[in-house]
């Protein structure tokens, strides 16, 4: 936007008035009744108490600063903050197995190295810091605790949840086992690349809304309901329709730290390009993705391409079906779905031949039909 000199002198004449009224107001505020709780991101915490900031002077008087998802709080960030709050105690809080700082590079490049390393995972390499660890999950449903419970969690995690009080979707989605609330669905499109290097997915997409619709037809509140997408391009082609629905969806980079009673994951890719590996064999992006949930997921996918990524990489996705067990999330018979117009994964004749790609019986062998 062009702005002439004098609209430029407008602007930051009232850009002053607004500060200075603000300063008065804060002032006021810590004199007359000053608050015992500041809830603040941590980079507005930096920019408020650094010189000419609102907060400056005033923060000191806390003594102790709690920081949620310590995971995505860089180490750099970390010091910064210490260096402000001098004489304050300090307590993170975040899981090492879930988001990690956001960084522009390659994990692997020296600046993403050393420069966005976690303060959680810095802490816990230093003895003289106390660790409480947490293993007991009040969130999902027992039988969907075992996938993380076994790929991130190494079997620590204890349910503190039972069963019949996740229940929502029993009589409304036809899983392959009833007693577990998690499900593949086939998607037969393709992805298209946008011109940012995203992709979406037009018949995934499709697929979704009939889903999301089918389960509202059938008294499943908008606001249990959440979608979850690999890809930002997906998001933004499905953004109307989460509107018009009230339904919430978020990328897996912005959905840590949420959940949602029933999680619908978009995977979106269907070509087997190396790039795939940036979602399908990431655990602490697929941790998350798959932990949002209280009573129900389902995941859609292309069969073609996740069988193969699993013959060749393994990973992630060999894990949900060594956790879970193939026929717990796949149904191969064509005659079950979800719904009338939602088939769940149907290859009768070729899901044999995952046993033999899994490894769960080296003594079979995968016949071709």
């Amino acid at each position: 936007m062009e702005l002439t000199e004098q609209e430029k002198d407008d602007f930051m004449t009232a850009e002053q008035d607004v500060c200075e009224t603000l300063e008065a107001m804060i002032e006021l505020m810590f004199r007359l009744v000053a608050p015992r709780i500041i809830c603040i991101t941590t980079s507005s915490l930096l920019n408020t108490t650094d010189k000419g900031g609102i907060f400056k002077g005033y923060v000191n008087t806390f003594d102790l600063l709690i920081g949620d998802e310590a995971s995505q709080i860089p180490e750099p960030v970390f010091m910064a903050i210490a260096s402000r709050l001098e004489g304050a105690r300090h307590i993170y809080i975040g899981d090492v197995r879930q988001l990690e700082p956001y960084a522009r590079r390659s994990r692997l490049a020296n600046p993403a190295r050393f420069g966005a390393r976690s303060i959680i995972d810095t802490l816990l390499t230093a003895r003289a810091v106390p660790i409480a660890p947490l293993v007991t999950t009040f969130r999902a449903h027992p039988a969907l605790n075992s996938l993380p419970n076994t790929f991130a969690y190494e079997g620590t995690l204890v349910n503190g949840i039972r069963s019949v009080d996740r229940q929502l979707l029993a009589g409304v989605v036809r899983f392959p086992n009833p007693a577990v609330p998690f499900a593949f669905v086939d998607v037969k499109g393709t992805s298209v690349k946008s011109v940012g290097h995203s992709h979406h997915n037009p018949a995934e997409a499709s697929v979704c809304q009939a889903l999301v619709r089918g389960m509202l037809e059938r008294g499943v509140d908008s606001s249990s309901i959440a979608i979850i997408t690999f890809y930002k391009e997906q998001h933004r082609y499905l953004e109307d329709f989460a509107k018009e629905t009230g339904i919430d969806i978020s990328t897996i980079d912005s959905v840590q730290g949420r959940e949602r009673d029933v999680v619908i994951l978009l995977t979106t890719k269907t070509d087997s390009d190396p790039d795939a590996s940036e979602f399908l064999d990431a655990p602490r992006r697929m941790n998350v993705a798959l932990t949002r949930c209280r009573h129900g997921q389902m995941g859609f996918l292309q069969l073609l391409r996740i069988m193969l990524y699993i013959t060749l990489n393994g990973g992630t996705c060999r894990a949900i079906l060594l956790s879970f067990g193939f026929d717990n999330v796949f149904n191969h018979r064509p005659e079950k779905r979800l719904f009338n117009n939602v088939p769940f994964l149907a290859f009768e004749k070729n899901w044999r031949c995952f046993d033999r790609i899994i490894d769960w019986d080296k003594t079979k062998t995968c016949k071709k039909h």
